[in-house]
């Protein structure tokens, strides 16, 4: 049996739906399995076999990478009911939120452009009293 092989493409021009590169990702990872899975191996060789999982949902330390935040700030837009997320294994199982939850806030934000406000403040205070 031969590998599947990828389209060849990158994501930009590849007109593949999402499927069918799963489909063929664990197309890949059966042949790999059945090839080297079956070698014979000296007893000390390890053969090593990572798989890529793509997360449906993130804890707080992730979530707030994945944003670019902290986990406090991701805390807090819980609390604050402006992010939404689930809770795991009932009532007292971990929180958290998917990635089109967290995409959908990060989309609900306005662009801005400009001087941050009150960021540097006493710099900000200083250059406007050297002007006026």
């Amino acid at each position: 049996m031969t590998p599947v092989i990828g389209c060849g493409s990158n994501a930009e021009t590849c007109h593949e739906t999402e499927s069918i590169h799963e489909k063929r990702y664990v197309a890949n990872t059966l042949y790999f399995l059945r090839e080297f899975g079956s070698m014979k191996r000296k007893p000390n060789e390890i053969v090593q076999l990572v798989l890529h999982v793509r997360p449906r949902a993130l804890r707080p330390v992730a979530a707030a990478a994945y944003l670019g935040t902290t986990p406090f700030a991701i805390e807090e837009l819980w609390r604050s009911g402006k992010l939404k997320y689930r809770q795991i294994g009932g009532p007292d199982g971990p929180r958290v939120s998917t990635i089109q939850q967290l995409d959908e806030y990060l989309e609900s934000l306005p662009e801005k452009t400009g001087v941050l406000v009150m960021r540097g403040a006493k710099k900000n205070r200083t250059a406007l009293t050297a002007v006026a």
